[in-house]
Protein backbone atom coordinates (compact mmCIF):
# COMPACT_ATOMS: atom_id res chain seq x y z
CA UNK A 1 0.00 0.00 0.00
CA UNK A 2 1.65 3.45 -0.80
CA UNK A 3 1.55 6.30 1.66
CA UNK A 4 -1.22 8.31 0.45
CA UNK A 5 -3.26 5.33 0.83
CA UNK A 6 -2.61 4.26 3.84
CA UNK A 7 -2.70 7.65 5.34
CA UNK A 8 -6.15 7.53 3.63
CA UNK A 9 -6.71 4.65 5.85
CA UNK A 10 -5.64 6.47 9.01
CA UNK A 11 -8.31 8.85 8.48
CA UNK A 12 -10.92 7.37 7.71
CA UNK A 13 -10.03 4.84 10.65
CA UNK A 14 -10.19 7.66 12.80
CA UNK A 15 -13.37 9.04 11.39
CA UNK A 16 -15.05 5.76 12.13
CA UNK A 17 -13.58 5.67 16.04
CA UNK A 18 -14.29 9.19 16.59
CA UNK A 19 -18.21 7.70 15.63
CA UNK A 20 -18.11 4.75 17.51
CA UNK A 21 -16.69 7.28 20.63
CA UNK A 22 -19.74 8.76 20.41
CA UNK A 23 -21.96 5.84 19.98
CA UNK A 24 -19.84 4.38 23.08
CA UNK A 25 -20.67 7.72 25.22
CA UNK A 26 -24.16 7.49 24.94
CA UNK A 27 -24.33 4.17 25.30
CA UNK A 28 -22.47 4.39 28.69
CA UNK A 29 -25.55 6.72 29.67
CA UNK A 30 -28.30 4.89 27.42
CA UNK A 31 -28.35 2.29 25.14
CA UNK A 32 -28.03 3.44 21.46
CA UNK A 33 -30.55 2.56 18.93
CA UNK A 34 -30.42 -0.51 16.88
CA UNK A 35 -31.19 1.57 13.48
CA UNK A 36 -27.90 3.55 15.21
CA UNK A 37 -25.87 0.23 15.21
CA UNK A 38 -26.90 -0.43 11.71
CA UNK A 39 -25.92 2.56 10.60
CA UNK A 40 -22.35 2.47 12.18
CA UNK A 41 -21.77 -0.94 10.67
CA UNK A 42 -22.81 0.15 7.26
CA UNK A 43 -20.17 3.21 6.96
CA UNK A 44 -17.59 0.93 8.82
CA UNK A 45 -18.49 -1.99 5.93
CA UNK A 46 -17.95 0.43 3.18
CA UNK A 47 -14.90 2.63 4.48
CA UNK A 48 -13.32 -1.31 4.90
CA UNK A 49 -14.05 -2.00 1.29
CA UNK A 50 -13.04 1.17 -0.39
CA UNK A 51 -9.44 1.12 1.49
CA UNK A 52 -9.08 -2.47 0.95
CA UNK A 53 -9.00 -3.28 4.46
CA UNK A 54 -9.70 -7.42 5.58
CA UNK A 55 -10.22 -7.14 9.01
CA UNK A 56 -10.57 -4.37 12.16
CA UNK A 57 -11.14 -4.70 16.23
CA UNK A 58 -11.39 -1.81 18.07
CA UNK A 59 -12.82 -0.29 21.73
CA UNK A 60 -13.74 2.52 23.15
CA UNK A 61 -12.62 3.48 26.74
CA UNK A 62 -14.56 5.79 28.64
CA UNK A 63 -13.94 7.32 32.39
CA UNK A 64 -11.35 4.34 32.30
CA UNK A 65 -14.12 1.64 31.30
CA UNK A 66 -14.40 -0.23 28.47
CA UNK A 67 -17.63 1.04 26.97
CA UNK A 68 -18.22 -0.36 23.00
CA UNK A 69 -15.91 -3.44 21.30
CA UNK A 70 -16.33 -5.07 17.91
CA UNK A 71 -15.02 -6.79 15.14
CA UNK A 72 -15.49 -6.19 11.62
CA UNK A 73 -14.59 -8.16 8.90
CA UNK A 74 -12.11 -11.25 8.57
CA UNK A 75 -9.00 -12.35 10.31
CA UNK A 76 -8.95 -15.00 7.54
CA UNK A 77 -10.31 -14.73 4.19
CA UNK A 78 -9.46 -17.96 3.11
CA UNK A 79 -11.01 -19.54 5.68
CA UNK A 80 -13.69 -17.40 6.48
CA UNK A 81 -13.17 -16.70 10.21
CA UNK A 82 -14.68 -13.49 11.68
CA UNK A 83 -12.04 -10.71 12.95
CA UNK A 84 -13.42 -10.29 16.93
CA UNK A 85 -12.05 -8.46 20.02
CA UNK A 86 -10.25 -11.30 21.01
CA UNK A 87 -9.01 -11.99 17.08
CA UNK A 88 -4.93 -11.59 18.17
CA UNK A 89 -2.89 -9.13 15.73
CA UNK A 90 0.20 -7.68 15.23
CA UNK A 91 0.18 -4.54 16.80
CA UNK A 92 3.39 -2.96 15.51
CA UNK A 93 5.10 0.06 17.08
CA UNK A 94 2.27 0.09 20.19
CA UNK A 95 4.86 -2.20 21.69
CA UNK A 96 6.76 0.60 22.89
CA UNK A 97 4.16 1.09 25.34
CA UNK A 98 5.05 -1.92 26.78
CA UNK A 99 8.70 -1.51 27.06
CA UNK A 100 8.10 2.00 28.34
CA UNK A 101 6.49 0.07 31.23
CA UNK A 102 9.36 -2.73 31.49
CA UNK A 103 12.02 0.19 31.07
CA UNK A 104 10.41 2.22 34.19
CA UNK A 105 9.98 -0.59 36.32
CA UNK A 106 13.84 -1.02 35.94
CA UNK A 107 14.27 2.40 36.74
CA UNK A 108 12.08 2.33 40.07
CA UNK A 109 14.14 -0.70 41.19
CA UNK A 110 17.43 1.30 40.93
CA UNK A 111 18.78 -0.50 38.24
CA UNK A 112 18.57 1.84 35.01
CA UNK A 113 18.62 5.43 35.22
CA UNK A 114 17.15 7.56 32.43
CA UNK A 115 20.04 10.42 32.23
CA UNK A 116 22.61 7.83 32.87
CA UNK A 117 25.06 7.45 29.29
CA UNK A 118 23.75 3.82 28.25
CA UNK A 119 27.54 2.95 27.92
CA UNK A 120 27.15 1.99 31.35
CA UNK A 121 24.92 -0.68 30.99
CA UNK A 122 26.00 -1.94 27.64
CA UNK A 123 29.07 -4.76 26.49
CA UNK A 124 29.69 -2.68 23.59
CA UNK A 125 30.05 1.01 23.09
CA UNK A 126 27.51 3.12 20.97
CA UNK A 127 29.44 6.57 20.09
CA UNK A 128 27.78 8.82 17.43
CA UNK A 129 30.91 9.30 15.16
CA UNK A 130 29.42 12.80 14.38
CA UNK A 131 29.53 14.09 17.82
CA UNK A 132 31.88 11.83 20.06
CA UNK A 133 32.09 13.13 22.94
CA UNK A 134 28.23 13.44 23.50
CA UNK A 135 26.39 11.17 25.90
CA UNK A 136 23.67 9.06 24.64
CA UNK A 137 20.80 8.56 27.62
CA UNK A 138 17.58 5.77 28.02
CA UNK A 139 15.86 9.36 27.47
CA UNK A 140 16.76 9.93 24.33
CA UNK A 141 16.59 6.65 23.17
CA UNK A 142 12.78 7.02 24.55
CA UNK A 143 12.05 10.76 23.27
CA UNK A 144 13.41 9.47 19.40
CA UNK A 145 16.14 12.37 20.05
CA UNK A 146 19.07 9.96 20.64
CA UNK A 147 20.82 10.66 17.01
CA UNK A 148 21.02 7.09 15.76
CA UNK A 149 19.02 6.57 12.64
CA UNK A 150 17.36 3.28 11.64
CA UNK A 151 19.39 2.60 7.76
CA UNK A 152 17.02 0.86 5.82
CA UNK A 153 19.26 -1.17 3.91
CA UNK A 154 19.95 -2.86 7.00
CA UNK A 155 16.27 -2.82 8.69
CA UNK A 156 14.99 -3.96 6.16
CA UNK A 157 16.47 -7.24 6.69
CA UNK A 158 15.26 -7.49 10.63
CA UNK A 159 12.00 -9.11 9.06
CA UNK A 160 11.55 -12.85 9.42
CA UNK A 161 8.69 -13.64 7.13
CA UNK A 162 6.93 -17.02 8.25
CA UNK A 163 9.04 -17.06 11.39
CA UNK A 164 10.59 -15.31 14.83
CA UNK A 165 13.61 -13.89 13.95
CA UNK A 166 16.68 -16.23 14.27
CA UNK A 167 19.35 -13.78 14.68
CA UNK A 168 19.28 -12.63 18.85
CA UNK A 169 18.34 -9.16 19.65
CA UNK A 170 21.74 -8.52 21.28
CA UNK A 171 23.99 -10.03 18.31
CA UNK A 172 22.75 -8.06 15.79
CA UNK A 173 23.00 -4.46 17.69
CA UNK A 174 26.46 -4.79 18.43
CA UNK A 175 26.80 -5.74 14.80
CA UNK A 176 25.20 -2.57 13.87
CA UNK A 177 26.78 -0.34 16.60
CA UNK A 178 30.47 -1.64 16.93
CA UNK A 179 32.77 -0.34 14.79
CA UNK A 180 33.75 -3.08 13.93
CA UNK A 181 30.25 -5.14 13.04
CA UNK A 182 29.17 -6.37 10.03
CA UNK A 183 26.20 -3.77 10.15
CA UNK A 184 28.33 -0.58 11.41
CA UNK A 185 28.11 2.46 9.06
CA UNK A 186 29.10 6.25 10.07
CA UNK A 187 25.37 6.25 8.35
CA UNK A 188 24.04 4.77 11.32
CA UNK A 189 23.91 7.82 13.24
CA UNK A 190 22.64 11.29 12.30
CA UNK A 191 24.85 14.24 12.39
CA UNK A 192 23.09 15.85 15.74
CA UNK A 193 23.27 16.10 19.17
CA UNK A 194 21.36 13.46 21.36
CA UNK A 195 18.33 16.34 22.50
CA UNK A 196 18.22 18.16 19.09
CA UNK A 197 16.62 16.24 16.81
CA UNK A 198 13.68 13.98 16.63
CA UNK A 199 13.69 10.90 14.66
CA UNK A 200 11.70 8.26 14.72
CA UNK A 201 13.99 5.27 15.83
CA UNK A 202 12.86 1.64 15.72
CA UNK A 203 16.44 0.22 16.31
CA UNK A 204 16.57 2.89 19.49
CA UNK A 205 13.92 0.79 20.69
CA UNK A 206 15.31 -2.44 20.14
CA UNK A 207 18.67 -0.94 22.13
CA UNK A 208 16.37 0.32 25.14
CA UNK A 209 14.81 -3.65 25.01
CA UNK A 210 18.59 -4.94 25.37
CA UNK A 211 19.30 -2.59 28.10
CA UNK A 212 16.27 -3.35 30.30
CA UNK A 213 16.85 -7.24 29.43
CA UNK A 214 20.66 -6.75 30.85
CA UNK A 215 18.99 -4.62 33.78
CA UNK A 216 16.35 -7.09 34.52
CA UNK A 217 18.37 -10.37 33.58
CA UNK A 218 15.82 -12.13 31.26
CA UNK A 219 14.52 -11.25 28.36
CA UNK A 220 12.10 -8.99 27.36
CA UNK A 221 9.29 -10.82 26.60
CA UNK A 222 9.88 -13.10 29.53
CA UNK A 223 10.04 -9.86 32.19
CA UNK A 224 6.66 -8.57 30.36
CA UNK A 225 5.02 -11.51 30.81
CA UNK A 226 5.99 -11.93 34.20
CA UNK A 227 5.15 -8.61 34.65
CA UNK A 228 2.09 -7.26 32.53
CA UNK A 229 0.73 -9.85 30.25
CA UNK A 230 0.15 -12.63 33.54
CA UNK A 231 -1.10 -10.07 35.81
CA UNK A 232 -3.54 -8.60 33.72
CA UNK A 233 -4.92 -11.87 32.55
CA UNK A 234 -3.81 -10.44 29.32
CA UNK A 235 -4.39 -14.14 27.96
CA UNK A 236 -4.23 -13.96 23.91
CA UNK A 237 -0.57 -11.55 24.11
CA UNK A 238 2.81 -12.33 23.61
CA UNK A 239 6.08 -11.30 21.45
CA UNK A 240 6.74 -14.02 19.53
CA UNK A 241 4.60 -16.27 16.98
CA UNK A 242 5.79 -19.29 19.48
CA UNK A 243 3.76 -17.39 22.71
CA UNK A 244 0.25 -17.24 20.96
CA UNK A 245 -2.31 -19.50 19.53
CA UNK A 246 -1.81 -18.88 16.02
CA UNK A 247 -5.04 -20.31 15.09
CA UNK A 248 -6.11 -17.35 16.56
CA UNK A 249 -4.23 -14.73 14.81
CA UNK A 250 -5.14 -12.53 11.78
CA UNK A 251 -3.62 -13.07 8.76
CA UNK A 252 -1.89 -10.42 7.43
CA UNK A 253 -3.04 -8.90 3.63
CA UNK A 254 -1.19 -6.10 1.46
CA UNK A 255 -3.19 -3.97 -1.18
CA UNK A 256 -1.24 -4.18 -4.10
CA UNK A 257 -2.75 -2.65 -7.62
CA UNK A 258 -6.09 -3.01 -6.35
CA UNK A 259 -5.38 -6.95 -4.99
CA UNK A 260 -5.98 -8.21 -1.30
CA UNK A 261 -3.06 -10.08 -1.39
CA UNK A 262 -2.14 -12.14 1.98
CA UNK A 263 1.72 -12.14 3.22
CA UNK A 264 3.12 -14.54 5.85
CA UNK A 265 3.47 -13.44 9.22
CA UNK A 266 6.80 -12.24 10.21
CA UNK A 267 9.00 -11.38 13.69
CA UNK A 268 11.29 -9.05 14.05
CA UNK A 269 15.34 -9.07 14.99
CA UNK A 270 14.52 -5.80 17.06
CA UNK A 271 11.59 -7.19 18.76
CA UNK A 272 11.16 -4.59 21.22
CA UNK A 273 10.14 -1.96 18.36
CA UNK A 274 7.02 -4.13 17.44
CA UNK A 275 6.60 -7.21 18.16
CA UNK A 276 3.81 -7.31 20.59
CA UNK A 277 0.85 -9.67 19.25
CA UNK A 278 -2.49 -9.12 21.19
CA UNK A 279 -6.09 -8.90 21.08
CA UNK A 280 -8.56 -5.21 21.44
CA UNK A 281 -9.72 -7.10 24.71
CA UNK A 282 -6.51 -7.68 26.25
CA UNK A 283 -5.26 -4.50 24.83
CA UNK A 284 -7.84 -2.62 26.42
CA UNK A 285 -6.66 -3.31 29.92
CA UNK A 286 -3.22 -2.62 29.46
CA UNK A 287 -4.35 0.69 28.42
CA UNK A 288 -6.70 1.12 31.37
CA UNK A 289 -3.56 0.71 33.55
CA UNK A 290 -1.97 3.31 32.11
CA UNK A 291 -4.59 5.71 32.11
CA UNK A 292 -4.84 4.57 35.86
CA UNK A 293 -1.86 5.57 37.58
CA UNK A 294 -0.91 1.95 36.85
CA UNK A 295 -3.33 0.10 38.01
CA UNK A 296 -6.50 -2.18 36.51
CA UNK A 297 -9.21 -3.88 38.62
CA UNK A 298 -6.72 -3.82 41.63
CA UNK A 299 -3.32 -4.92 39.67
CA UNK A 300 -1.12 -2.73 39.85
CA UNK A 301 1.42 -2.83 36.80
CA UNK A 302 3.77 0.15 37.12
CA UNK A 303 3.82 2.79 40.55
CA UNK A 304 1.96 6.07 40.46
CA UNK A 305 5.13 8.34 39.94
CA UNK A 306 5.93 6.39 37.35
CA UNK A 307 3.22 6.10 35.13
CA UNK A 308 3.41 9.72 35.38
CA UNK A 309 7.12 10.41 34.33
CA UNK A 310 6.28 7.91 31.59
CA UNK A 311 2.91 9.80 30.61
CA UNK A 312 4.12 13.57 30.68
CA UNK A 313 5.04 15.57 27.80
CA UNK A 314 8.90 15.53 27.92
CA UNK A 315 9.58 18.97 26.01
CA UNK A 316 8.18 22.74 26.03
CA UNK A 317 8.42 25.69 24.05
CA UNK A 318 11.53 26.50 25.22
CA UNK A 319 13.02 22.57 25.72
CA UNK A 320 12.04 21.50 22.21
CA UNK A 321 14.32 19.64 19.59
CA UNK A 322 13.88 20.15 15.73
Amino acid sequence: MDINKRFATFRWLAYVLLLAANVAHAESTQPASTESNKTFGRIVAEQMKASGMVGLGAAIIVNKQVVWTQGYGLADKALGRPFTADTIMSVGSIAKPFLGVAMMRAVRAGKLSLDEDINTYLPFRVVNPHHPEALITLRHLATHTSGITDRWEVYKNTYHFGSDSPEPLGEFLQQYFATDGKYYSPKNFLDATPGGLRDYCNICAGLAGLIVERAVGEPLNVYTRKHIFEPLAMTRSGWFMSEVDLSQHSKLYVLHNGLIIPIPLYGGTTYPDGGVRTSVNDLAKFFIALLNEGEYQGTRILDVDSTAEMLRFQFSDSNRPT
